[in-house]
């Protein structure tokens, strides 16, 4: 008995192996929290070591944006820009798995407002917004909306969604799975039409430190309710972009 256990085990624990490679190579849930772990786990390592060290934290240096900031009290009355209806297509084109796990939380979280809907389609050719991600640790943003606007009616033409990996994926400044979830929600918040402010919001110009609130799903649902109309202007396209 005890032969064939010698012979047995090491086989049973080389299927256990080759069955983890393939589910991690083959499975995108798999493959996100695997390097979602990893990620708690190098971000909770670098807290350890800062405490030890005595080191601060690294924050990005932030651009400052005020192109959307509202008064505390925002009506909405008059967009910046908002989509025809409630709705937009977004195409996802984010390999990081921590990064692409995080897109869809926030997608989701959006859509679970039902306050506005995002479809995601398979080509980006037919999306109004590409979801994707930059690598420049020298753009002080974490996040960067960029929007094409019709200035005759205020709606979008356009809008251009990034994540930035240099600085969420980098364990110095200390972007867990939650704080980039919330980063990705801020984004979307600007491609559906939200300005920053200064209260508890999503859409606080930091971008991270709160994921959707109440006042943001009333905020949309203002944004887009019928008595809501668009400004004029005599240009027919203006550009706009949200550093965060």
């Amino acid at each position: 008995m005890k032969k064939y256990s010698k012979l047995f085990l090491p086989l049973i624990y080389s299927l256990i192996f080759i069955t983890a490679i393939w589910s991690y190579q083959n499975i995108e849930t798999v493959n996100s929290n695997t390097n979602i772990f990893i990620h708690e786990v190098q971000i909770h390592t670098q807290n350890i070591i800062n405490q030890v060290t005595g080191k601060k934290k690294q924050k990005p240096k932030l651009t400052k944006d005020n192109s959307q900031r509202t008064e505390k009290k925002a009506t909405y009355s008059k967009p910046v820009g908002k989509w025809p209806t409630n709705s937009a297509t977004i195409f996802i084109n984010i390999k990081d798995p921590v990064l692409r796990s995080a897109a869809k939380s926030a997608i989701k979280a959006w859509n679970d407002t039902g306050s506005f809907t995002f479809h995601v389609v398979k080509k980006q050719k037919d999306a109004n917004i590409p979801f994707t991600t930059i690598d420049d640790d020298k753009d002080g943003a974490a996040g960067l909306t960029e929007a094409n606007i019709n200035s005759g009616n205020g709606n979008f033409i356009y809008v251009r969604v990034e994540l930035n990996s240099a600085y969420l994926l980098n364990p110095v400044y200390g972007y867990s799975q939650r704080r980039i979830i919330n980063t990705a929600e801020h984004e979307l918040g600007h491609a559906i039409g939200l300005h920053h402010t200064d209260n508890i919001s999503v859409m606080q110009p930091t971008g991270s430190n709160y994921p959707i609130q109440s006042t943001d799903i009333q905020n949309v649902k203002l944004l887009y309710s019928r008595k809501n109309t668009a400004s004029t202007s005599s240009q027919s396209q203006t550009n706009t972009t949200n550093n965060n």
